[in-house]
């Protein structure tokens, strides 16, 4: 009788056992892989990879509102409507004026009229072209031309005094005043800026509407583009000039993206350097400086007595540039072009420069990363950094980001050690070229590279750097200190431990339930 009471309470055992075993393999079968996607499919501002046909309308000015595009078409009377997606007319509402501009609040459309007395006037409507009510703005001079809506308050483009009103929806009062440099066929409301299209330059051009200053800017998708509407994810342009479309392109917003292109007017881009709200680039075996400005536009250009190679901007005050002829100096000049100072450097080409707030750091074409003393030029230290061109500092990851030309890659370097970390951004779609210009505005990466006597800077959305955590030993065959599956937060020895404890004890009960059971039979 004994030798079947342990019978039963060994199988009873073992299958427990068997249970606690299943558990382990259940917690290393569930082990969740990451892996880091590497495709990516250009789709940056100014390209467009889908549109629609507005045929037979030539939409001026265009907005996004619940689904659809609302476009009209300057000095005529109507409404047009469309799908935003498929493209497929929705229907056309006829209006008791001619219009200028279209805007929406999210509800209800906004339209200025062209032309038709008295000037300054705004019609609100539902979206099936019914009016609902109306406001005015009296207007000296001009029409409004084009409108667009912040969240609270309606923009509108006066023509012939070329200015951006601010306006009450409610009464028509002008708030603010900005004046602009060019004239915005059309304007948008997108990220706290407005975005405004330049018909005779077929540039898009963002500005600050705090300071009517430029921040942003790109060659629009169409020549003579004229509506721009955005829905927060893609943005649509139209085109009232030689095609009967609109355009879409999706906003870039994922590290490693390219936000933009814009195409330089050099054959050879080397490197590139951001500061004082303009960009500065060099070419290869030339002794120009060109710089451009915030919105990426062409403004100027000058020379110096050497073939610079290496750009960066030094204390938000000069530029430092080093030179690709022997005795290999690095010097400082003004935004301008006037030379400040000449430092006999390193005995080696400098590729690429870049500051740090405290230190110049410069890409030797030995694979050498120096940090040096920005006042003397002195070598602090040195760090071996092989297949490394262009270089620039991220002051919000505190890193340097390093372009390697051969791999297509951008790599983050450490500032303290000069090692890579495992962060990098995979640029292999923008395709082959030369060049090792990199820059950082505060927000992009900026890459300067040529291919075919055609010079590009592409605007990447570099990847936030996380704090590195505490380096987790891994796990051998006996070691059993991970995290429990089941019970998160104590070691998973322990949880095996308690599931053991949990099986004996249920096996226990099972074998004293059989025994009083087996007695109360006698």
């Amino acid at each position: 009788m004994k030798n079947k009471r342990y019978c039963t309470f060994l199988f009873i055992l073992l299958f427990f056992s068997s249970i606690i075993f299943g558990i382990t393999t259940v917690k290393e079968n569930n082990a969740v892989t990451i892996e880091n996607p590497t495709d990516m499919k250009i789709e940056m501002l100014g390209d467009f990879s889908e549109s629609f046909s507005t045929e037979p309308h030539r939409l001026s000015g265009i907005t996004f509102m619940d689904g659809s595009i609302f476009g009209i078409t300057t000095s005529h009377g109507f409404i047009y409507e469309y799908d935003a997606v498929t493209g497929v007319s929705i229907g056309n509402y006829s209006l008791p004026f001619a219009t200028g501009g279209i805007a929406n609040d999210g509800t209800n459309l906004y339209i200025s009229t062209y032309l038709t007395p008295p000037n300054g006037t705004i019609a609100k409507f539902n979206s099936t072209g019914a009016m609902i009510s109306s406001i005015h703005t009296p207007l000296s001079v001009g029409v409004f031309r084009s409108l667009t809506w912040d969240g609270t308050h309606l923009w509108a483009f006066q023509t012939d005094v070329n200015n951006l009103h601010r306006i009450d929806p409610d009464t028509g009062v002008i708030i603010k005043t900005i004046t602009l440099p060019f004239f915005p066929a059309d304007i948008e409301w997108y990220n706290g800026l407005l975005w405004c299209v330049d018909y005779i330059e077929d540039r898009v051009i963002a500005f600050d509407p705090q300071t009517g200053s430029a921040v942003e800017g790109f060659a629009s998708p169409y020549l003579s583009s004229s509506g721009i509407a955005c829905n927060d994810t893609h943005l649509f342009h139209s085109n009232s000039d030689s095609f009967d479309e609109v355009s879409i392109t999706r906003i870039p917003t994922n590290p490693g993206d390219v936000y933009l292109r814009e195409e330089l007017s050099i054959s050879n881009a080397s490197d590139i350097a951001y500061g004082n709200k303009q960009f500065f680039v060099c070419e290869n075996q030339s002794t120009s400086i060109r710089t451009y400005d915030i919105s990426n536009a062409y403004t100027s250009t000058w020379s110096v007595p050497f073939h610079p190679v290496g750009l960066t901007v030094m204390f938000d005050a000069y530029l430092a540039m080093s030179s690709e002829e022997s005795p290999y100096n690095i010097y400082t000049y003004s935004f301008d072009g006037t030379q400040i100072k000449s430092h006999t450097a390193l005995d080696v080409m400098i590729k690429s420069l870049a500051f740090d707030g405290a230190f110049l750091w410069a890409m030797g074409q030995d694979n050498i990363l120096y940090k040096l003393d920005p006042l003397d030029m002195s070598t602090l230290e040195e760090f071996p950094v092989s297949g490394i061109y262009g270089i620039t500092y991220d002051y919000n990851n505190d890193v340097i980001w390093g372009y390697e030309r051969d791999e297509y890659l951008i790599r983050a370097i450490n500032t303290t050690t000069g090692e890579f970390r495992d962060e990098f951004i995979d640029i292999t779609s923008i395709g082959p070229g030369f060049g090792y210009g990199l820059t950082f505005t505060g927000e992009h990466l900026v890459l300067a590279k040529f291919t075919d006597s055609d010079s590009y800077y592409y605007k990447i959305i570099p990847i936030v750097i996380e704090d590195e955590p505490t380096p987790t030993p891994t796990p051998s065959e006996t070691d059993t200190q991970q995290p429990g599956y089941f019970i998160p937060n104590i070691p998973g020895y322990a949880e095996d431990l308690i599931a053991f404890g949990i099986g004996v004890v249920l096996a226990s009960i099972i074998v004293g339930i059989i025994v009083i059971v087996r007695r109360s039979k006698r």
